[in-house]
Formats: structure tokens, C-alpha cells, sequence
């Protein structure tokens, strides 16, 4: 049982990671923003608070895991709770880069956006699917910085439920997981409209469209 569960924790970890790789546009050369550490700032405040949260439960979590006979068992929730960490952290940090990518995009956006309003383009629609992607954005961010702030310990009680007490723990990882990846795509999609209404008014904002779609945020599933 508890082999197929560090199986699922590795699998876990494929699919949930996303790939925030700028391809064929280098849109996001630019140096690094206030913004932009800002908000790995958030991140790693959320972690450190964390860990100072949850530092009852991991130590309670160790000396359950000491109480454990079988070492075999031991070296394998070891190994499980060690990658569920990974995965979260690992996840969080390329969601992060994907924002901020989503930022870059969209700041070009609106400054095209600006010039098509000083030519004389009515710009009403565009600067209300800037106003909303803004917002998507944040939201996504906040999300993020909620995860980074989790930790996704067992509740060892026995031996005998420590397979039942890793697949909780997982299944509410994924869970969280996919609550935070609802949130970035929801903002890629909000950056993508504000490319096409740009599009729509000069055609200006085609490249920028096809730079937001390289902004992957989706698992490989």
C-alpha cells in the first residue's frame, strides 16, 4: 500500500508541475521589477511563517514516525513527505514565474494600448479587459502565496492506518493544487483577451497574444 502511494507522490509531481518557459518570444528579458520581488518576497514570508506554524506538528510528526517498527515504512513516509514538500514548493515557485511573465505581458499590453488611445482608437473595451486581467492577476498571486504557505503533514496515528493517512494528505494536496492552477489559468485567460481586443483595434497586440500563450501554466497532463 504505502509503495503505490510514494509511486502516486512521484507521479504527483510530474503532473503538477508546470512549465513557465518563454518559447519563440523573449518577452520577459527585462531586469528584475519592484513587483517582481515583491512578491518572491510574499513567498518566502509565507514559507517562513509556515514553518513556524507547523513546527508542533512536525515535531509530533517525527516522533510518531520514531514509534514506527518497521523501517522499511519509515523510510518510505520519510521519502513521501519529503516529495509532497518538494512538490508544493516547486509548484508554487514556477506559478510564480509564470505571473510574473503574465505581468510583463500585460504591462506591454497596456502601454500599446495607451498609444492606440493617444492615435486616436477607442480603447474602451481594452482598457476594461486590462482593468479585469489586473485583478485576475492579483487574485492568482494571492492564491499562490496562500499555497506556499501550507505544509501537508500525515496524521500518524497507528502502522496499521499509515497508508490511509498518506492518501489523505496527497488527495488534499492535489486538491489545493488545482485551486491555485484554476486561478492562473483564469488569469493567462484574462491577459489573453486583453491581446485580442487589442488585436482588434490595430492588430498591435498579435505578438503579445502568442507571447502570453507561452506562458504555460497548465499541468502535463
Amino acid at each position: 500500500m504505502l509503495k503505490k502511494i510514494a509511486i502516486i507522490i512521484l507521479t504527483l509531481f510530474f503532473v503538477f508541475t508546470p512549465v513557465a518557459s518563454a518559447q519563440g518570444n523573449n518577452f520577459s528579458t527585462s531586469p528584475a521589477t519592484t513587483q517582481r520581488t515583491e512578491l518572491k518576497e510574499k513567498i518566502k514570508e509565507q514559507r517562513d511563517l509556515a514553518k513556524e506554524k507547523f513546527k508542533t506538528r512536525r515535531e509530533e510528526f517525527k516522533e510518531k514516525l520514531n514509534e514506527i517498527s518497521d523501517q522499511k515504512k519509515q523510510a518510505i513516509i520519510t521519502r513521501v513527505d519529503a516529495r509532497l514538500a518538494s512538490v508544493n514548493e516547486k509548484t508554487t515557485d514556477k506559478l510564480t514565474q509564470a505571473l510574473i511573465r503574465l505581468d510583463e505581458v500585460l504591462a506591454k499590453l497596456s502601454d500599446q494600448t495607451a498609444t492606440a488611445k493617444a492615435n486616436g482608437k477607442d480603447t474602451t473595451k481594452t482598457d476594461a479587459a486590462i482593468i479585469d486581467a489586473e485583478k485576475t492577476i492579483e487574485v492568482a498571486k494571492t492564491a499562490v502565496q496562500a499555497q506556499a504557505g501550507k505544509e501537508y503533514i500525515a496524521t500518524i496515528t497507528d502502522e496499521t492506518g499509515l497508508g490511509e493517512a498518506i492518501s489523505s494528505v496527497t488527495k488534499q494536496l492535489r486538491a489545493d493544487l488545482k485551486v491555485v492552477f484554476d486561478a492562473a489559468r483564469e488569469a493567462k485567460r484574462s491577459v489573453r483577451n486583453v491581446a485580442i481586443e487589442l488585436r482588434s483595434l490595430n492588430k498591435i497586440g498579435a505578438d503579445q497574444e502568442q507571447a502570453t500563450q507561452s506562458a504555460t501554466i497548465s499541468p502535463s497532463i
